[in-house]
C-alpha cells in the first residue's frame, strides 16, 4: 500500500466483502457519507457477480475511497491512456516528434482499429506519432496502440514495446503498473496473471501525476483533456453516473464481453465539479456475471456511490 495511505481508516464493508480504505473524514456527517459509500460499493459488486475495484483521489493525492485498491486488475485497453501520456512526454522532451511518421501494413492490424483502417493505401498505411496516440484514446484503436508501443522502444531490431511501456511506468514512481504483450493479446485476463495488469492504487496516482502533475508540459496535458473528454466509449460507465454540469475525462477497456471467457469492465480518468473539486478516479470490474450493458451500468452505479463524497 502506498504510503500515503497508511494513515486511512479502515472499516468492515457488508459480511463476506474486502473492507473499503477512506480517509479519515474528521466528522459524524461526512464519516457517514463514507460509510454510506462503502455499502454501496460492496453492494454494487455483491450484484455484479464479479469483483470490484475503486479508488478515488482528490488532486493533491489524498484519497478519498478506494476498494480492493492494492489487487491487480488486467487494464485491457485502459492502458492507451498512460501510453499515450508516454508518448506525449517523449514528444515534450525532444525524442520523439509529434509529425514522425509511423507505416504499418494491413497484415499487421491488430483486430479493432477504426481510425487506422481509413488511412491504409493497398497493402500500407501511414499515420504520424500524434494523429495515433489520439486515435489510441478517443477510439481505442489496437493498431495506433501498438504502433506507439513499439515506437516507445525504438530499437528495429529488438523491438519490445511493452517493456518499454513498464519502463516509463516505473520512472514515474509506478512499480505496480505493466504491460507484457501487444494487442490484442493483451485482454486474455487469465486468473491469476499478473501479466498487463496494474492496481487501481497505482494507476490512480499515475494518471493525477499526469492530470494534476508535472509529467507532461501544459501543452500536451490540455492536449490529453481534450481527447478523454471527446472520448465517447465511457458514455454509459462512470460518466453515466455524475450530475449534469460536472466535467469529465476517461478511458474505458473492456477484456471480451460479458457472457465471454474472462470479461472485464474498466473505466479510468478524471472529474472536476461546478465546486472546484478536482478528483482521479479508477474503477475496475473483473468476471461479472450480468449482461454486457449491466456490467457497464455497475460502474456508473460506483459513480453515483461517490458523488456525495466529491464536493
Amino acid at each position: 500500500m502506498l504510503k500515503w495511505l497508511a494513515s486511512g481508516l479502515m472499516i468492515a464493508a457488508l459480511p463476506g466483502y474486502a473492507p473499503v480504505t477512506v480517509q479519515d473524514a474528521g466528522d459524524g456527517v461526512a464519516m457517514a457519507a463514507t460509510q454510506t459509500a462503502q455499502q454501496a460499493i460492496a453492494a454494487i459488486e455483491a450484484r455484479s457477480g464479479g469483483r470490484l475495484g475503486v479508488m478515488v483521489l482528490r488532486a493533491d493525492g489524498t484519497p478519498v475511497v478506494q476498494h480492493r485498491g492494492d489487487e491487480r486488475f488486467a487494464m485491457c485497453s485502459a492502458f492507451k491512456l498512460p501510453l499515450a501520456a508516454l508518448v506525449l512526454a517523449e514528444v515534450d522532451a525532444g525524442r520523439m516528434a509529434a509529425d514522425q511518421t509511423l507505416v504499418f501494413e494491413r497484415a499487421n492490424m491488430a483486430g479493432y482499429s477504426p481510425s487506422m483502417t481509413p488511412l491504409l493505401q493497398g497493402d500500407v498505411g501511414h499515420t504520424t506519432v500524434i494523429v495515433a496516440a489520439k486515435a489510441s484514446v478517443m477510439t481505442s484503436d489496437n493498431t495506433a496502440a501498438n504502433l506507439l508501443l513499439m515506437t516507445l522502444d525504438g530499437d528495429p531490431l529488438f523491438n519490445d514495446g511493452p517493456i518499454a511501456f513498464t519502463q516509463g511506468m516505473q520512472a514515474w514512481g509506478d512499480m505496480a503498473t505493466r504491460i507484457d504483450r501487444y494487442e490484442t493479446a493483451l485482454n486474455e485476463n487469465r486468473a491469476g496473471d499478473p501479466r498487463d495488469t496494474t492496481t487501481p492504487v497505482a494507476m490512480a496516482s499515475t494518471l493525477r501525476g499526469i492530470f494534476y502533475g508535472d509529467r507532461l508540459s501544459a501543452v500536451s496535458r490540455a492536449r490529453l483533456r481534450a481527447w478523454t473528454i471527446a472520448t465517447t466509449t465511457g458514455s454509459a460507465r462512470v460518466r453515466a453516473g455524475l450530475p449534469t454540469g460536472w466535467v469529465a475525462g476517461d478511458k474505458t477497456g473492456t477484456c471480451a464481453n460479458a457472457g465471454q471467457p474472462n470479461p472485464q469492465f474498466n473505466d479510468i480518468g478524471w472529474i472536476e465539479t461546478p465546486a472546484g473539486g478536482r478528483y482521479i478516479f479508477v474503477v475496475m470490474l473483473d468476471r461479472p456475471t450480468v449482461a454486457y450493458d449491466d456490467a457497464q451500468a455497475v460502474l456508473a452505479d460506483v459513480a453515483r456511490a461517490m458523488v456525495p463524497l466529491l464536493p
